[in-house]
C-alpha cells in the first residue's frame, strides 16, 4: 500500500511541478533555483534530475548535516557545507584509479579515491600515483619514495624507498642527518662535518670528513710495504738525481701525467704521499747512521 501511495504521489508531483523531484528524508522538495536545508540528502539513482539544480546551490545548514552520494549522478551547482563544523560530504569507497571517487576534468580519471579503510589514493590519467595512509605517504612503486610519520633516529629513517623501510635518511640531532642502510647508520652529515662509520674523535669541523678506514679500489691506503726487507728503494743520490731530472718525487704522479691522463683518485694521491713520507723517514734514519759513524 505504501509503495502504491508513493508511486501516485510521484505521478501527481510530476504533473504539478513539471519535473521529477528528489526524495529528501522521505519528503518531496522542489529544487528549481531554490535553497533548501536538510539533515541528510541521499541520491537514490544516477538520474541527473536527482542531482541537478538549474541555479542556486545545495545548502546543508543543520548541525550534523550530511550529503551522501550513494549512486552517482552529477552536480550542476555549488554544494555548500559551511552551515556548521559538523557538516560533511560522504563519498562511496568502491572506485579505482580509472574512475576516482573525486575526479577532475572531462575524463575524470584524475583525482582521489579510497582503496581501503584509512588509505587514500591519488590517481593521474587513470594510474595510481600516491598513497596516503595513516602512518606513511608513498608512491606505491618499488624503489620509489616512502615517507613515514615515525620519529626519525640515527637508525630509523623516515624517508626511505618502497618496501625497503630500513634504508634511507634519518635524524641524529639538530643540524645532523643520517644515511642509513639496513637499519645501520653508515654516515652522519651535519654542520660539524661528516662521519663515515664510527671513527674515534667524532666531528672535526665543517667541511671535514672523519672515517673509520679509507680504501681505494678495494685497497686500504697505506705505504707500509716500504719497510719490507725485500723493498728496493732509491739511494739518496739516486733520489736526488730523479727529482732534479723529473721535477717530482719518485712515488708521486707527475704534473705532466695528470694533464695527460686526467685526475687520479684522492685515495691514490694520498697513498703516494704516504709512500713519499716513509721514504723520507728511511733516508733520515740512514743519514743518522752515517753521522753516528763519522762522530766515532
Amino acid at each position: 500500500m505504501k509503495t502504491l501511495i508513493l508511486i501516485l504521489t510521484l505521478f501527481i508531483s510530476t504533473i504539478l511541478f513539471g519535473q521529477s523531484n528528489p526524495i529528501i528524508d522521505g519528503r518531496f522538495a522542489n529544487i528549481n533555483g531554490n535553497f533548501f536545508t536538510v539533515n541528510r540528502l541521499s541520491v537514490l539513482s544516477s538520474d541527473n534530475l536527482a542531482m541537478s539544480v538549474l541555479s542556486g546551490r545545495y545548502t546543508l545548514a543543520n548541525t550534523g548535516a550530511e550529503l551522501d552520494v550513494l549512486h552517482g549522478g552529477t552536480f550542476d551547482s555549488d554544494v555548500d557545507l559551511t552551515g556548521t563544523a559538523t557538516n560533511r560530504l560522504l563519498l562511496p569507497a568502491s572506485n579505482d584509479a580509472v574512475t576516482p571517487t573525486l575526479g577532475f576534468g572531462t575524463g575524470a580519471n584524475t583525482g582521489f579515491y579510497e582503496n581501503a579503510d584509512g588509505s587514500l589514493v591519488f590517481s593521474s590519467n587513470g594510474v595510481a600515483k600516491w598513497h596516503f595512509q595513516s602512518d606513511n605517504i608513498q608512491a606505491g612503486i618499488s624503489g620509489s619514495i616512502y615517507m613515514s610519520r615515525d620519529v626519525a633516529t640515527a637508525t630509523l629513517p623516515i624517508y626511505s624507498f618502497g618496501a625497503d623501510a630500513n634504508t634511507g635518511i634519518g635524524w641524529v640531532s639538530a643540524d645532523t642527518l643520517a644515511l642509513i642502510a639496513k637499519g645501520i647508520s653508515v654516515m652522519h652529515l651535519g654542520a660539524d662535518g661528516i662521519l663515515l662509520g664510527f671513527p674515534t674523535g667524532g666531528y672535526k669541523g665543517i667541511n671535514t670528513l672523519n672515517a673509520s678506514a679509507v680504501y681505494d679500489d678495494n685497497t686500504i691506503l697505506t705505504g707500509d710495504y716500504v719497510f719490507d726487507a725485500s723493498y728496493e728503494q732509491l739511494s739518496i743520490t739516486e733520489m736526488e738525481s730523479f727529482y732534479k731530472k723529473n721535477r717530482h718525487l719518485p712515488s708521486l704522479t707527475s704534473q705532466a701525467e695528470l694533464i695527460e691522463k686526467g685526475n687520479i683518485s684522492l685515495g691514490q694521491r694520498l697513498n703516494e704521499a704516504i709512500v713519499a713520507i716513509e721514504h723520507q723517514a728511511k733516508y733520515i734514519a740512514e743519514l743518522e747512521r752515517r753521522l753516528s759513524e763519522l762522530e766515532k
